[in-house]
């Protein structure tokens, strides 16, 4: 009876679950969703662009074992570097013809390119060779470690992935050669070092080095630049590498000096595998973290799927993916080392819309290019490369305003700030009459009014204004500000010892500077407004905001208090927010000005915010002198003092932070142990 309730059980919750649809897959079965990003790099869903159609773990009698790296030539022929069984497998197009070469030469091949001879260069890690076999396997040339001097007898020569140029030069990736990529002509002479990482040195290893002499912190740290981990070349001749460990420009794509010419902002990882060069110069790469990444070719992120699965039940997820190309037909194959596979992916009608948009796109044919993205857009609206794509349609069309919001909503600055110009061009031309004319009436104005009347309206009002306000205190108290900017030392002294302002107004003054501040967030003109309104938290503002200042009064005071400072705390608190006035009397008006400007005028906006903070920081440095009754050179070292006791409490702070957390994490443990063994 039992038994039978259980069955019927089972039944009743597969029938739930095959109508409520409870699974991770797609909209067309795969295991795994598609993205592409935003103009934020934000992870935005999109339609599938790629689905695995199969799975290869064995090709004839021959079964794949570790392979490392890929290679799809001109006639779509596969190469397998099959690194377990120590040989190079090609198969041709149809998957009829199977052979293997270097069977009884190689050791551990790793790394794979066939040149446009259908010459097979093997990068053989374990024989530190590189070896040139012919189309049909004869070893035609080995390439052993350079003997130059200029490549040095320590240098390490482990030939882990290598490609070759229309020269026949060779580059080749040797584990670790932190010189960068190893150059060799056809004959074997060492050219050079080519496109080498540079070291980065993070704050542990600065504040390290300034603590121990040199011989002790070597012990502990090496600063080198880290190795490229894979490579690639283009139909042009120029070489592409990926390298593990590095944020931002983990792809870099090197001219023929080495110099990095992409884009170092990129929306990648930092545990790239493989780079390879598609069709249309679009780039795919795959990574530790099982995605797959496809770029264009500046470097935008068109897609990213895949994922990881270790256990290996999954078509189109992966262990350990450690090489990615494609064919003629945009098909991906991808090698899972650790699964011994090769797994095959084909591109969705969504992909094909993209790659006919973007390759019209990539060739500057943007009217022509518009039909696709449009067609893009109608599946996913929020694909912010085709609103750039059709933005610089309508911009070659002349149609400026409809432009300037497709640039807006694809944040593309510098399309926004051209159509901006023209708009703007266009208006000055129309009203330009109009302008001069209240010009000229406003001068004619005031001149008759000199003349005649000998009174400016103005001028009166702003005087009537101001006698009526300052019959109230706080008014009074508010008004300060502008004797603050006039004459600094003497409101200095009238905040210390004539109580010129109160906390009150202090506050209000802090109040009226975080709205400001709100208000630069959103209204601050497109191309200088580099904030996420879609992110923005009030509280997270008004931190970033109070909290320097906070740590500036605090720590000014605890240094002059211990150095014959003879400002109180209420008062270096007044006189610091105070001294805030060119900020607060200035920052909307640059605001404003900021949304009549574009990228061409750049440098008035980027002028009159430095001003705003050079007054300011002028202003407190008087503030500091006066207040505490200091010298100019007391002065300079209070503020040095001041610095560094902010750094101070802020690196107490997040250890005091870190250790807390350490402390409440222990303890919650304890909880839970105690939980469980009760």
């Amino acid at each position: 009876m039992k038994k039978k309730i259980l069955l019927l059980l089972i039944l009743v919750l597969t029938f739930i679950l095959s109508f409520n649809g409870i699974s991770t897959k797609a909209n067309n079965g795969v295991l795994y969703k598609t993205y592409t990003e935003d103009h934020s790099h934000r992870l935005i869903p999109t339609q599938d662009a790629y689905i695995p159609i199969a799975i290869y773990t064995q090709f004839g009698d021959i079964t794949l074992k570790n392979p490392e790296d890929i290679f799809i030539d001109e006639d779509e022929s596969l190469y397998i570097a099959d690194t377990g069984n120590k040989q190079i497998l090609i198969i041709d197009k149809g998957y009829t013809n199977i052979r293997t070469i270097g069977k009884d030469v190689l050791i551990k091949p790793t790394g794979l390119f066939v040149d446009k001879d259908k010459n097979i260069y093997v990068a053989d890690m374990e024989a530190s060779l590189v070896y040139k076999f012919s189309p049909t396997g004869e070893v035609l040339f080995t390439y052993g470690k350079p003997t130059e001097p200029m490549f040095g007898t320590k240098t390490p020569y482990r030939p882990i992935k290598v490609t070759v140029d229309y020269r026949g030069n060779l580059y080749i990736i040797s584990e670790g050669t932190y010189n960068g990529i190893i150059q060799l002509n056809s004959k074997g002479e060492f050219l050079g070092f080519f496109g080498a990482n540079t070291s980065k040195v993070d704050l542990r290893t600065i504040i390290i080095k300034s603590i121990f002499p040199k011989n002790v912190y070597e012990r502990f740290i090496t600063v080198n630049p880290v190795t490229p981990t894979n490579i690639t070349i283009d139909d042009q001749g120029r070489v592409y590498t990926v390298t593990r460990g590095t944020f931002g420009d983990a792809i870099k794509r090197h001219n023929i000096s080495g110099v990095n010419k992409m884009r170092t902002d990129l929306n990648d990882t930092n545990a790239f595998n493989a780079i390879s060069i598609g069709p249309i110069g679009n780039i795919y790469t795959v990574a530790d973290d099982g995605y797959v990444r496809e770029y264009d070719a500046e470097g935008n992120l068109l897609f990213l799927f895949g994922g990881k699965d270790e256990r290996g039940y999954f078509k189109g997820l992966f262990n350990n993916p450690v090489a990615i190309a494609s064919d003629k037909g945009f098909n991906l194959y991808v090698i899972d080392r650790a699964k011994s596979e090769l797994h095959v992916f084909i591109r969705t009608d969504f992909a094909k819309l993209v790659h006919e948009a973007v390759a019209l796109y990539q060739e500057g044919l943007y009217s022509e290019s518009k039909e696709p993205w449009q067609l893009v857009l109608e599946a996913n609206n929020m694909f912010d490369l085709a609103h750039k794509g059709i933005g610089l349609a309508y911009f070659k069309q002349e149609m400026y305003r409809e432009a300037l919001e497709e640039f807006r909503i694809a944040g593309y600055r510098q399309g926004y700030s051209d159509s901006f110009w023209e708009l703007r061009n266009d208006w000055l031309m129309r009203n330009l009459s109009i302008i001069l004319i209240i010009f000229a009436s406003l001068y004619l104005f005031s001149v008759i009014n000199r003349y005649t009347l000998k009174v400016h309206p103005i001028k009166s009002g702003i005087k009537y204004i101001k006698t009526q306000l300052n019959k109230y205190r706080i008014s009074r108290e508010l008004l300060f500000v502008t004797y603050v900017m006039k004459n600094p030392a003497d409101a200095y002294y009238g905040i210390k010892r004539e109580g010129k302002v109160s906390i009150l107004s202090t506050l209000i003054l802090c109040l009226v500077l975080y709205i400001e501040k709100i208000f630069a967030i959103y209204y601050t003109g497109f191309v200088f407004n580099y904030n996420d309104l879609y992110r923005v938290s009030l509280v997270k503002e008004a931190i970033t905001l109070f909290a320097p200042l906070v740590l500036f009064i605090c720590a000014n005071y605890l240094v002059c208090a211990i150095n014959d400072g003879e400002g109180k705390f209420t008062v270096v608190f007044k006189a610091t927010i105070y001294s805030l006035m060119p900020l607060i009397l200035f920052w909307p008006v640059v605001v404003i000005l900021s949304n009549v400007l574009t990228l061409n005028e750049a440098f008035i906006y980027q002028a009159a915010m430095t001003v705003l903070y050079a007054y300011t920081g002028i202003l407190l440095f008087i503030m500091i002198k006066e207040i505490h009754n200091y010298s100019l050179w007391e002065t300079i070292k209070i503020i040095l003092i001041t610095a560094f006791t902010m750094i101070v409490m802020l690196v107490s702070y997040y250890l005091l932070n870190g250790l807390v957390q350490q402390v409440i994490n222990f303890i919650i443990q304890i909880i839970s142990e105690v939980g469980l063994r009760v």
